[in-house]
């Protein structure tokens, strides 16, 4: 008989701006900066402190976090400018995850702006605009957001204060396993618009297809799925248990739910299965169990709706191998 396996919930709970805080994106810059509450690692000069270039010569790399970022999953480097050098353009020269050279070409910033590079950077080399700039430059990193570590891996969720209902807004970064993954939803219109099937344990970019139309947002609320749990689909006398336990004064709702894929292959993603909801525990608000007595491949739980606490999972497969 195997051993239960348990697998708690407990995400954070709707954060609006939590990953990037309130601005308007425009032509310039469709990226959004990961600077919220939920975000570390954004420093607008830690690559290179403020200086003015006189010429076409490289700047001096003297910001506090140094020019190695493997240690944090790489680096997109962000540019600031006092002065308007919109018509500069900065070659930034670096390495990628398996030490290769790389480049970039980052369009300057206007006055008291920044811009985003596109490239992610492991190890900075040199930063060299084409010609002297209208003013000081800083050189920076924008910032991440490390979900799994903080709970779990969840959806993130866009906030438009007007109608961006046709653009798409793409949230790049990592699943809880550590492969890289991507999600593209629409943009909300006056509300909130939340990726619907990607969970995210660590988020480093998001970027909007067009300027916004007002005021952006991107932050989290507290929608999740477990990693599947995988059974012994195989077996004779094939009965499985299991649990869902809502944390005292918890305040959530949630499926148990389960597919015929196999979660195993090479290069499955979360996303790629297809899911059923389990015949009876769905959309439950309180402690339940059930039984699955024909063998799927994998079961999982999943909130779908949250304001507080914690979900607890307890699968018991009994039967012969």
């Amino acid at each position: 008989m195997s051993q239960p396996k348990t697998i708690t919930l407990s995400p954070t709970a709707l954060d609006r701006n939590g990953i990037s805080t309130t601005e308007t994106l425009a032509a310039a810059r469709l990226d959004y900066l990961i600077n919220g509450a939920l975000s570390a690692g954004y420093d607008r000069d830690g690559i290179a402190a403020s200086q003015s270039p006189a010429s076409a010569d490289a700047m001096t790399l003297n910001g506090a976090l140094g020019l190695d970022f493997r240690a944090r999953r790489g680096i997109y480097v962000l540019l600031y400018a006092a002065a308007n050098d919109t018509g500069r353009t900065f070659t930034v020269v670096g390495e990628d995850i398996d030490g290769n050279r790389i480049t970039e070409s980052i369009t300057g910033p206007g006055v008291g702006l920044i811009t985003l590079g596109s490239t992610k950077f492991y190890h900075i080399t040199s930063v060299t605009p084409d010609a002297a700039t209208a003013g000081n430059i800083e050189v920076g990193v924008n910032g991440y957001v490390d979900l799994a570590s903080a709970g779990n891996a969840q959806h993130v969720a866009m906030y438009s204060a007007g109608n961006d209902s046709a653009a798409t807004i793409t949230a790049r970064g990592y699943d809880r396993y550590g492969q890289a993954v991507t999600d593209t939803i629409t943009g909300a219109s006056g509300g909130t618009s939340t990726t619907q099937d990607t969970n995210f344990g660590w988020v480093d970019r998001i970027s909007i297809s067009t300027g916004s139309a007002g005021a952006v947002e991107a932050g989290v609320n507290g929608l999740c799925e477990s990693g599947w749990h995988v059974l012994n689909y195989r077996g004779p006398d094939f009965n499985v248990a299991f649990s869902a336990e809502v944390s005292s004064g918890g305040s959530l709702t949630y499926d148990v739910e389960h597919t015929f894929n196999n979660v195993l292959a090479s290069g499955f993603t979360e996303t790629d299965a297809t899911v059923f909801n389990h015949d009876s525990i769905a959309a439950q608000t309180a402690t339940a169990d059930g039984t699955y007595t024909s063998p799927p491949v994998a079961v999982r739980a999943a909130i779908t709706t949250y304001s507080s606490g914690s979900l607890t999972f307890r699968v018991v497969q009994v039967g012969r191998d």
